[in-house]
Order: C-alpha cells, then structure tokens, then sequence
C-alpha cells in the first residue's frame, strides 16, 4: 500500500506525516491521526516532563495488536529538528548510540507519527545522566490481583514515604498498575536511589509476604503485587505521565490526588484521550510538583540504614523490617512529613 504522506507546520517548522488514517485502536478506532492530535494538544503540559530525557521508542506500525519494537538508536532519516544525545552502550560491541529527546513540539509530532503510542523518558537528564531526579515505585499486579490490590500498597508506599518526611506523587501506569513519583535532588546516584526504593520495599514485603511478590520469575507472582524497584537503573525508561498506553480505549497515565487513591473505585482505564482534558482542566496538572518541588532524601537513606556504595540488591538492616500485619518505619527523622495540597 502507498504511504499518503502529507507535511503540516508545527511550531513554525515543517513536519511530513504519512497515514493520518491508519488505524492503530481498532477496538475505538483511533488513528494515527488521532494520536498525533492527542500530543499536540496536550504537549505543553507534557513537554516539561521530556525536555533533555533520552527517550525510549515502543513502535506499533500496526497498531495496539500487532507486533511492536523499541527503538532507541536514533534512525538515519530523522529530521534535523529531533535532538539526540550521545551514548556509550556498555553491552559489547554496541558502541555508541544516540538517544533521541523530545524538547520540542515537532519532535514529539514526529514520534507519534512513527505509532510510537508510548512516550518513554529516563529518570535522570543529560547534563547529570548519572544522578536522576525522580525515584519511581513501579507498581504491578498479577492476576488474579486487582488494580484495588495496587492501590492498598500504593497506600502502604505513602505511609512509609510520610514517616521518612518525604512525599510521593502517584499516577496510573495507563495500563494495569500504578506509579509513584519522588522527585529529589540531583546529588544522589542511581545506585542509591535503587537501594532507597528496594529498602522501602523489603520493609512492605515483610509486613504483607500474602500481597507482594519479590519473586523474579513472572509465573511465581500469581495472586500479588510487585514493587519493582530495577526501574531506578541508568538507562532504563519508563512511561511518562500523560502519556497514551497501547490498550484498549487508548488509556492515558494519569496523575491522581491521594484522596482518589484511598478512596478506589475506578481503573486505569477510566482516563483515555477521550477525557483526559476536561480532567485537566478540572483538576490542574497534579504531577507539577515532580518538576518544581525535589527533595533531600539524605535523611531517609540513613534511616532506612543505607550509605553511599551500598550494594544493589543489599538487603536493609534487620532492626528496620516490620513485623507482619504492620508497617514499621524508624522513628529517627526530626522533621515532620511535609504538607503537600495534592496530598491530603
């Protein structure tokens, strides 16, 4: 089949699209025209969270249900207005790639229009790639656990963040799970922000052996949650919030008041293109405190027994594990949690 190609003008630079028409949600019948419409217009509450992150691509040339590919290296065609970033890959032979970063309207233009549906970012920007400034609990349940179940130690997660003096700010994944977003300052390294998020964890763990999974192996966590904390490496990438998810519905992840996370009573997929901006315009974008309010985790890491050089996978200090039933966090943090009006 012959691409119809067209060229439009976003931001004052030209950008050719192909197959406007094509269908990539045939359940919805959502085009690729539809999702390119999505990013502009939500683009400059989404730009902000991208700007200067290398991006992973998840490609669906033929939509939600066929086959599907990442992409990292960017490609030989892509316009001068996509900016990439030099990368030394550490896997032999691999050399160096370079990653490509939306900063811009037209680059996130021309990534939809390669049915990349996901918009992937890393944790950490490119002028201090090694230090992120987001630490993120990645969320998933495996049936037959619900998205309920999420939310209950998505609930746990806050109550342990609380107690540190910090504060977290959740969204759905857009798919079956949930996510929340620590924003900190950029001192700490990827290895310690790693060993925070799997101490926090441990702690869940051992209070709730019957409702979360640390078991590798996918078919041993049937019927629990798994807090993934080997989200917080160098490189790897995760779904940005307001971002649309390969599903049914074309959900979008959405952030979300605490309140609504205790409360329950919906599902990811409640928040889709088709009313992700009334929400907007209803609720303001809660995820803005990612970006204006980081927070020293120093305290918390000496409270969870952590130190710099800690050793991934590294257990934390005996003394600091709950007991079942309950969550115990240390009591050695002189300051009070802080007030947060998305957090109430």
């Amino acid at each position: 089949m012959a691409r119809k190609q067209a060229q439009i003008v976003v931001d004052g630079t030209p950008v050719t699209v192909s197959n406007l028409d094509k269908v990539l949600f045939p359940d919805d019948g959502f085009t690729k025209g539809d999702l390119i419409n999505y990013y502009i217009r939500i683009s400059q509450t989404l730009l902000p969270y991208l700007r200067d992150r290398p991006l992973s691509l998840r490609r669906y040339p033929d939509g939600i249900h066929g086959p599907h590919f990442w992409e990292k290296d960017a490609p030989e065609h892509k316009p001068d207005f996509v900016p990439t970033w030099p990368y030394q890959v550490e896997e032999k032979g691999r050399g160096v790639i370079h990653l490509m970063m939306a900063n811009n309207l037209p680059t996130l233009v021309w990534i939809a229009n390669l049915a990349s549906i996901d918009v992937n970012p890393w944790l950490s920007r490119i002028d201090k790639p090694n230090y992120p400034d987001q630490v993120v609990f990645d969320l998933d349940p495996f049936e037959p656990a619900t998205f309920a179940d999420t939310l209950e130690i998505s609930m746990l997660v806050k109550g342990v963040l609380d107690r540190l003096g910090l504060v977290g700010y959740p969204k759905t994944s857009g798919k079956t799970g949930m996510q929340i977003f620590v924003p900190i300052r950029r001192r700490f390294p990827y290895e310690q922000t790693r060993a925070f998020v799997e101490a926090v964890a441990a702690m869940i763990y051992h209070a709730y052996p019957e409702k979360i999974t640390w078991e590798w192996a996918i078919r041993l966590r049937t019927g629990k949650i798994r807090i993934d904390y080997t989200q917080n490496v160098l490189g790897k990438t995760i779904a940005s919030v307001y971002s649309v998810r390969a599903r049914p519905g074309a959900p979008v992840s959405t952030p979300l008041r605490w309140e609504e996370v205790a409360r329950g009573g919906f599902v990811p997929r409640d928040f889709k293109i088709t009313n992700i901006f009334d929400r907007l315009q209803r609720e303001g974008d809660l995820f803005a405190p990612v970006l204006h309010e980081p927070q020293d985790i120093s305290e918390a890491l000496v409270a969870l027994g952590l130190r710099p050089g800690r050793k991934q996978g590294a257990q934390p200090p005996e003394e600091l594990l709950p007991a079942r039933g309950r969550v115990a966090v240390p009591r050695r943090l002189s300051r009070p949690p802080p007030s947060c009006s998305h957090c109430q």
